[in-house]
C-alpha cells in the first residue's frame, strides 16, 4: 500500500473512523503515522502506527468507538484495560515466556484518549504491510548472531544503518552485538541512541537500563529504571530488572523487600535470592561500623580499646566489599582506608567505581579523592582533569562563585544515605598546593585547579578561626 501523503494530526474531536489513516500521532515527542486499520469491533479501531524517523512500526493504536459521543466512558474503559493488561503480561512472563504479549498504555492527547500497543521484542508489528528498511539483511545479520559470528553481524548492521541511520530493529541488534562482545560502552551509546529514536517501547528502555547497571556510572541505570517505572506503574514486567537496579547502588535492603513480592521465575529467584542475601549482609556489617566510627570522629568518652582499629575497620570493609562488590559507599570507605595505608592505586580505582554508584552529592568528593590518590602515583594529566572536571560539577551561586565549604575535602567516612566526614589530617589544601608546585607540566594546572586550591585555603582558615 502507498505511504499516504495526509500528515494532519489526529483530532479526535472531529474526525471520523474513516479518516485515521495517515494521520499523525504525537507520543513523548516522536511523530507516529497512522496506517491501513487492521480491525474493527466493540472495543475500537484498531490501526498500526509507523515512527516517522525510523521507518519501523513497534506499536498499534486503538480508539474506542465510543470516544466522540462519550469521550470519559472511552477513558475509563481503556484504563480498565490498561490495569488488566498490565496483570495479564506480567503473569504470562512466568507462565508462558515464550509468549510475546503488547503492553498496553492510555494515552490523552488529541482531543481525546486512545490506547498505545507495543510489541515487547521490537522486532516489529507481528504481520505489519510492508517489511521495515533494511529487513532481509537485518535477518542474515541475527542469523550470524545466532551462531555468535557478532564481528561479521556488526560488519552487516553497519552496512543497514549506512543506508537508514535510524533504523531501531538494526540498531538493537547491534547493541545487542556489542554487549555480546563485551564492549558495554559501544552497546550503551547505541541503547541511548535507539531510546533517543523510539522513547515509547518498554523493551528498548529496558534493554538500556541493563547495560546501565554494568557500567561505572551505574546509578543512571537506577534513575532510568525511575523513569520506566513512572511510565509503567502498573506493569510487573521488570520486577527482576528493578531488584538488579537497586543492588547496583547499593540499596539491597530495597531489593529484599521486592523479592518478597515480586514476580519471578524460579530461575530468577535462585539466581537473584544469594545475591541479594549476600549483599544485605554485607551492608549490616558495614552499618554496624558506623556508630562506632561516629564515637570516634566525635571523641567518645568510650575507651579506646572499645572502638574499633584502623586495621579491624579495613579488614570489615574488605570482606563487606568481598560480599558485595557493587556497594559504593563500601567502596568509598575502603578506598579512604586504602588510601591512608598508601594503596594509591586501588584506591584511586575504587573511588572511581564509587563515584559511578553514589548520589550525585557525593560524587566530587570521589573524583577529588581518586585525583589525590592518582598525585601519588605521578598520573598527574588524569589527576588534574579529574580536578578541573569537579570544579565544573559544584553549584555557582547567582554571581558564579563557589562557597568554600562545598569543595570537597580528603574523606574520613561517609555514612549512608550520604553525609560525608573529612579528615584534617592533611588537609586538602595542603595537599593541592604541594601538587601544584610538584606538577612538571603546569599546562595541567588550569584557572579552575588554582580557584579549588585558593577556595580550600579559605576553607581551612575558616576552621582554624572556630
Amino acid at each position: 500500500m502507498n505511504r499516504p501523503t495526509d500528515s494532519e494530526p489526529l483530532d479526535l474531536k472531529r474526525h471520523r473512523p474513516d479518516e485515521f489513516f495517515g494521520k499523525t500521532v504525537t507520543l513523548d515527542g516522536r511523530d507516529y503515522r497512522i496506517g491501513a486499520r487492521i480491525r474493527e469491533g466493540s472495543q475500537g479501531y484498531f490501526h498500526r502506527l509507523t515512527n516517522q524517523r525510523s521507518e519501523v512500526c513497534l506499536h498499534a493504536i486503538q480508539v474506542r468507538v465510543e470516544y466522540l459521543q462519550s469521550a470519559a466512558a472511552a477513558l475509563q474503559a481503556s484504563l480498565a484495560k490498561e490495569a488488566a493488561n498490565a496483570q495479564l503480561v506480567s503473569k504470562m512472563r512466568l507462565s508462558t515466556p515464550s509468549v510475546a504479549m503488547s503492553f498496553l498504555t492510555v494515552k490523552q492527547a488529541h482531543g481525546g484518549s486512545f490506547e498505545v500497543h507495543e510489541f515487547p521484542t521490537g522486532a516489529g508489528w507481528p504481520g505489519q504491510e510492508t517489511p521495515p528498511p533494511g529487513d532481509e539483511a537485518i535477518r542474515d545479520a541475527q542469523t550470524l548472531m545466532a551462531q555468535s559470528d557478532f564481528a561479521t553481524a556488526v560488519s552487516r548492521l553497519t552496512q543497514v544503518l549506512a543506508v537508514n541511520p535510524d533504523q531501531t530493529i538494526a540498531l538493537n541488534s547491534l547493541a545487542q552485538c556489542y554487549l555480546s562482545l563485551r564492549n558495554l560502552a559501544k552497546a550503551y551509546e547505541v541503547c541511548t541512541r535507539i531510546v533517543e529514536i523510539e522513547p515509547n517501547l518498554a523493551f528498548y528502555r529496558a534493554s538500556q537500563i541493563r547495560v546501565a547497571i554494568r557500567m561505572p556510572s551505574r546509578s543512571e541505570g537506577s534513575r532510568l529504571f525511575g523513569q520506566l517505572q513512572a511510565r509503567y506503574p502498573k506493569l510487573r514486567y521488570f520486577d527482576s530488572l528493578e531488584v538488579q537496579a537497586y543492588l547496583a547502588v547499593g540499596e539491597a535492603e530495597k531489593a529484599r523487600d521486592l523479592m518478597r513480592t515480586a514476580m519471578l521465575g524460579p530461575t530468577e529467584v535462585a539466581t537473584l535470592q544469594p545475591i541479594v542475601e549476600a549483599a544485605v549482609s554485607a551492608n549490616e556489617r558495614f552499618t554496624d561500623l558506623e556508630p562506632k566510627l561516629r564515637d570516634r570522629f566525635m571523641g567518645s568518652k568510650q575507651s579506646v580499646q572499645t572502638l574499633p582499629s584502623d586495621v579491624e575497620v579495613l579488614r570489615v570493609l574488605e570482606q563487606t566489599n568481598a560480599s558485595y562488590p557493587a556497594n559504593p559507599f563500601i567502596q568509598a570507605n575502603l578506598a579512604a582506608r586504602l588510601r591512608k595505608a598508601r594503596d594509591f592505586k586501588r584506591a584511586a580505582e575504587l573511588f572511581m567505581s564509587a563515584a559511578g554508584g553514589v548520589p550525585a552529592g557525593l560524587v566530587p568528593y570521589c573524583w577529588t579523592n581518586a585525583a589525590y590518590c592518582l598525585i601519588s602515583l605521578s598520573d598527574w594529566r588524569r589527576a588534574m582533569e579529574l580536578l578541573k572536571t569537579t570544579m565544573s560539577f559544584l553549584p555557582r551561586d547567582s554571581t558564579g562563585h563557589v562557597a568554600p565549604s562545598d569543595v570537597p575535602g580528603l574523606i574520613d567516612w561517609v555514612y549512608r544515605p550520604g553525609r560525608v566526614i573529612e579528615t584534617l589530617d592533611p588537609p586538602a589544601a595542603r595537599l593541592l598546593d604541594r601538587a601544584i608546585t610538584d606538577c612538571p607540566d603546569k599546562s595541567l594546572v588550569t584557572p579552575e585547579i588554582l580557584e579549588m586550591a585558593t577556595l580550600l585555603r579559605q576553607f581551612a582558615t575558616s576552621i582554624e578561626r572556630s
